[in-house]
């Protein structure tokens, strides 16, 4: 997904889109090595969580030298790429018979927490 969005931001000239395909790949990278850091101190988590905090700066200078950029040369994003690129087919969002698992990550988070305090 994070290269689909990537690639309709470029050739849209859209950086909302190009953000937040950079966001998505972001968050992909915390998740995969997330679950490492887990059962390790605080000093681990903490390394992960400055890279995760070093990331997301990274990508908002470059999204903020990307926005000086675009407004300097006058480019506007193409909104036809753009609004081809809404109606192509999305993976199904959560729905009342599919909740999402956000309750039982927190409580698995709460859990872990306090075994270890």
């Amino acid at each position: 997904m994070f290269l689909v969005e990537f690639g309709t931001g470029w050739l849209a000239h859209s950086t909302a889109l190009l953000a937040d395909s950079l966001d998505m790949l972001g968050d992909a990278l915390v998740y995969a090595f997330s679950p490492s850091v887990l059962g390790r101190g605080a000093r681990w988590q903490a390394r992960a969580a400055l890279l995760k905090g070093t990331i997301m700066a990274a990508f908002g200078l470059g999204m903020a030298a990307e926005v000086i950029v675009k407004a300097l040369r006058g480019v506007v994003p193409a909104a036809g790429v753009i609004g081809a690129s809404a109606s192509s087919p999305r993976p199904p969002s959560p729905s009342p018979d599919r909740p999402t698992r956000a309750p039982e990550a927190l409580q698995l988070f709460r859990s872990r927490r306090v075994a270890r305090d």
